[in-house]
């Protein structure tokens, strides 16, 4: 098995940051770095990723089968608010993994603020707009 060690006199100023793995490693002469530790790590970083995108693909597609599914107005913005702002945060999650730190990342952070701050907004002022309108919430009294 092939060890990987880099020194700190082999490297340049500007190659601190992205050498042969794209990983930053720092290595004194007694400790050595497997050469398949980068790999590892990027499979564990891409299943963790693909599981966070697909977790949130999942929950958008329940809260579009919610808002089909439900009987009245709130109760379908219910679905649809807490639905899409979980999933966009659990995608937008697996993004920020694959992105890695890059310029990137700070844009997808940006975007994750923006949407968390937008969707239950709009949630509560669609709200408050169908009860000023008239738009009573079925209870279980009107089901019976």
């Amino acid at each position: 098995q092939r060890q990987m060690c880099i020194r700190d006199s082999d490297l340049r100023t500007d190659q601190l940051y992205r050498h042969d793995c794209g990983a930053e490693i720092f290595c004194s002469r007694q400790f050595r770095l497997p050469a398949t530790a980068p790999r590892i790590m990027s499979l564990f970083i891409n299943a963790a990723s693909w599981l966070l995108l697909m977790t949130g693909c999942f929950c958008v597609l329940v809260s579009a089968i919610g808002l089909l599914r439900m009987p009245d107005l709130f109760t379908r913005m219910h679905a649809a608010g807490i639905g899409d702002t979980l999933g966009a945060i659990l995608i937008i999650a697996g993004l920020l993994l694959q992105a890695g730190p890059t310029l990137l990342f700070v844009k997808l952070v940006m975007i994750l603020f923006f949407l968390l701050f937008t969707g239950p907004t709009a949630c509560h002022a669609l709200a408050k707009a169908a009860i000023r309108n008239g738009e009573k919430p079925l209870l279980d009294s009107d089901t019976a």
